[in-house]
C-alpha cells in the first residue's frame, strides 16, 4: 500500500507541474495549446544534449528547461501571437498548435532518432521516508512541485509583473486600459509555462526516458486535471492532478498495468461530469433565490 501511495504522490506532483503550465496559458493568453507536449519533450532532449557534452545532472537539467523556455517564447512570438493579434478563430489556433506539435515531433525524431533516450540513468537509487519509499526522480518531482508552484503563486500576487498577468486573466480590456503591455506579458507567460512543462519533462525523462511522442500522455493527464479543477484558478487544477493520480494508483493496485490509463481517464470524465452537474445545480439555485427575492 505504501508503494502505491508513493507512486500516486510522485505521479501527482509530476502531473501538477504540467497542469500549472496548461492552466497558466489558458488563463492569461486564453489559449489551449496542444503544442505543449513538444515543450515537455524539448526540455528532456535538451538535458540529454547537455549531458552528452559532459555536463553533470543539475546543470544539464536546468539548461534543458532553459532551452524549452526559449523555444516556447520564440514560437509564441512567431506563430501564436500573430494568430491571436489577427483575431483568428479559436479552432484555427487549436489546429495550428496541433500542426506545430506534429512538426516538432518529426524534427526531434529526425535529429535524435526514434530510440528512447534515458538521461541520468544513474539516479534511480531509492530512499525511505516515514515508511514510504521514493526514487530520486520521485523526490525531484515532489520537491519541484513544492518549490515552484508556491513560488509562482507568490510571483503572481506580490510582484508588479505577476499582477499584470493576473490583470490580463481577470479582465483583459481593463488591463490594457491601465497600461499593461500585453505582448510582453504573454511572452513572459509562455516562458513560465515552459519552465513548468520543461521541469516535468526533465523529471519524466529520468523515469520513462525521452522520445519525440512521450509528452502526449502526460499532457492529456494534466489537461484532464485542468478540466476537472477549472482554469480560473491554479490551485484547484493542482489539487485535482494530485488527487486523481493518488485515486487512480489505489484503484489500479489490483488491476493489470495496461488498465492504468483507462482508470485514469474514466476518473477524469466522471469527476468532470459530476463537477458540471454540481455547478449547474448551484447556478439554478441562485437564479431561483434571486427570482424569489
Amino acid at each position: 500500500m505504501t508503494a502505491v501511495l508513493s507512486h500516486g504522490l510522485s505521479s501527482g506532483a509530476l502531473a501538477a507541474l504540467f497542469t500549472v503550465g496548461i492552466a497558466l496559458a489558458w488563463r492569461v493568453v486564453g489559449l489551449i495549446d496542444f503544442h505543449l507536449p513538444a515543450v515537455f519533450v524539448v526540455a528532456g532532449y535538451g538535458s540529454v544534449s547537455f549531458q552528452d557534452l559532459g555536463l553533470p545532472l543539475l546543470p544539464s537539467a536546468v539548461l534543458g528547461v532553459g532551452v524549452a523556455a526559449g523555444y516556447a517564447a520564440l514560437l509564441f512570438l512567431l506563430v501564436h501571437r500573430p494568430l491571436l493579434r489577427r483575431g483568428a478563430n479559436p479552432d484555427v489556433v487549436l489546429i495550428a498548435t496541433l500542426g506545430l506539435l506534429a512538426m516538432a515531433q518529426a524534427t526531434l525524431g529526425w535529429v535524435y532518432g526514434p530510440v528512447r533516450r534515458y538521461p541520468f540513468s544513474g539516479v534511480q537509487a531509492t530512499v525511505e521516508i516515514v515508511g514510504f519509499r521514493f526514487s530520486a526522480a520521485d523526490l525531484a518531482a515532489i520537491g519541484l512541485a513544492i518549490l515552484l508552484i508556491p513560488a509562482l503563486l507568490t510571483f503572481l500576487r506580490r510582484t508588479s509583473l505577476g499582477l499584470s498577468l493576473e490583470a490580463l486573466s481577470e479582465n483583459r480590456q481593463l488591463a490594457l486600459v491601465t497600461g499593461v503591455n500585453e505582448p510582453a506579458a504573454q511572452v513572459l507567460t509562455y516562458a513560465l509555462v515552459a519552465v513548468f512543462a520543461g521541469a516535468a519533462g526533465v523529471v519524466s525523462g529520468v523515469v520513462a526516458g525521452v522520445d519525440p511522442a512521450i509528452g502526449v500522455g502526460p499532457f492529456l493527464v494534466a489537461f484532464g486535471a485542468v478540466l476537472v479543477g477549472g482554469h480560473q484558478s491554479l490551485v484547484r487544477p493542482v489539487v485535482a492532478a494530485v488527487l486523481l493520480q493518488i485515486v487512480v494508483a489505489l484503484i489500479s493496485w489490483q488491476l493489470p498495468a495496461q488498465w492504468d490509463r483507462t482508470v485514469l481517464f474514466t476518473a477524469i470524465v466522471a469527476t468532470f461530469l459530476t463537477r458540471r452537474i454540481v455547478v449547474r445545480q448551484v447556478q439554478r439555485r441562485r437564479v431561483t433565490q434571486l427570482a424569489a427575492s
